[in-house]
């Protein structure tokens, strides 16, 4: 990885926090952007077919219908957030579209006793130069400290956040043992938690390695408190 030196802060190669995508072969829809929605003004669901065109969801089962611009007040669920969203949030944090105009929702029962999660796949193949899988995250944990399962053909995938934003994390698993297969790619909340994802992509570059990943946030705060020292002079 290139590091330099530039009046004395460190820039880093932004490349490892900027994957370079590749194409996915049958994965389609990975940022939500492709819903066909009624005309109609006042709709609280909408068939997951049109509403997320190429995923299936599941709550209690194979959900028909998922939520639109919605929450659920304890059950299990899926729901496709705009602009419009509704302002309540079960853990507060923020339901509006984390890119472009849509972003979907996945919430899971908040009863323990009824502990039903929440998910949405998709079937397709893992591009051959694939390393790794990228996706945009909001992502509450519940009190054992689940939060968000991504598998692949049940296998799961362990992800790491790569970068962090004001209103969102990306995060970023190893997907190179699966380059080449063809599978159902899984996105599941357990019982108490909730993820609102998009821009889903797969990228030909490795996760990062810890190391590179301390450097480049070390980077960011250099680089930040230099312009911090700017702005007060």
């Amino acid at each position: 990885m290139k590091i330099t030196v530039c009046g004395g802060i460190i820039v880093l190669a932004v490349a490892l926090l900027a994957p370079q995508i590749v194409q996915a072969q049958g994965f389609v829809n990975l940022d939500f952007e492709h819903p066909i929605l009624p005309l109609s003004p006042i709709f609280d669901t909408v068939p997951t077919a049109n509403a997320i065109p190429g995923w299936a969801a599941y709550y209690a089962g194979p959900a028909g219908y998922i939520g639109y611009d919605n929450v659920s007040l304890g059950g299990a669920g899926v729901f496709l957030e705009d602009t419009n969203a509704t302002s309540y949030s079960p853990v507060g944090i923020s339901l509006l579209p984390i890119q472009g105009n849509y972003s979907v929702l996945l919430e899971a029962s908040a009863y323990l006793s009824d502990p039903l999660p929440a998910s949405i796949g998709q079937t397709g193949t893992v591009p051959v130069t694939a390393e790794s899988l990228t996706f945009f995250g909001n992502l509450a944990a519940n009190i054992q400290g689940q939060t968000l399962q991504v598998t692949f053909n049940g296998q799961p995938l362990s992800f790491m956040a790569i970068s962090n934003t004001l209103n969102y994390k990306i995060y970023s698993a190893d997907i190179s043992a699966f380059a080449g297969q063809t599978g159902q790619l899984l996105f599941t909340t357990p019982v108490q938690t909730l993820a609102l994802l998009d821009n889903i992509q797969f990228s030909s570059l490795p996760v990062p390695e810890p190391s590179e990943f301390a450097l480049v946030m070390l980077g960011t705060i250099l680089l930040g408190f230099r312009r911090w020292k700017i702005s007060l002079r």
